[in-house]
């Protein structure tokens, strides 16, 4: 009994642990949510800077906007500053920001179009997002496991 009774002390405080950790993660997907917010007001800094906003430029579907490599350099220097230091896997920037200079060359070069390049970055996105939910997901399914581990040693389903 007194062995059962240190074991359940013992997850008592994995438990706290890991309560300790699923808390960080919410305070890590608020800082990636905030990041982001700082990130979109840099971009509207990077335009006034560079007097142009490839996001909303009317050129042509081969054509680069007038500055738009300044911008998007602004843009790459934004996200690393910003978005690395609060992602949990800030890797992936440095990948989206190397496919986006290798689109950039290719919408360039009449290769593919900004409206192709657009749909590439917004796939790029959406699997960053999926990474990061996944990142900071599984602090949350260590407490559930622990959880479940102290359900069972008290008998209950």
């Amino acid at each position: 009994m007194r062995a059962r009774g240190i074991a359940a002390i013992a997850l008592v405080g994995v438990l706290a642990a890991c309560a300790s950790q699923q808390g960080a993660t919410t305070q890590e997907k608020s800082r990636i949510e905030l990041a982001n917010e700082q990130l979109v007001a840099e971009l509207d800094q990077c335009s006034a800077r560079h007097d142009t906003d490839p996001r909303t430029a009317t050129v042509g579907e081969n054509e680069l906007a007038p500055r738009e490599r300044e911008w998007r350099a602004c843009a790459y220097e934004g996200i690393r500053a910003i978005l690395v230091p609060a992602s949990a896997v800030p890797e992936v920037y440095d990948e989206l920001i190397a496919e986006d200079e290798a689109l950039t060359d290719q919408v360039e070069a009449g290769e593919i179009t900004r409206t192709e390049r657009r749909a590439r970055l917004d796939q790029l996105r959406e699997e960053i997002a999926a990474k990061e939910a996944r990142a900071t997901e599984q602090p949350r399914s260590a407490a559930e496991r622990g959880a479940e581990i102290v359900r069972q040693l008290r008998g209950l389903p």
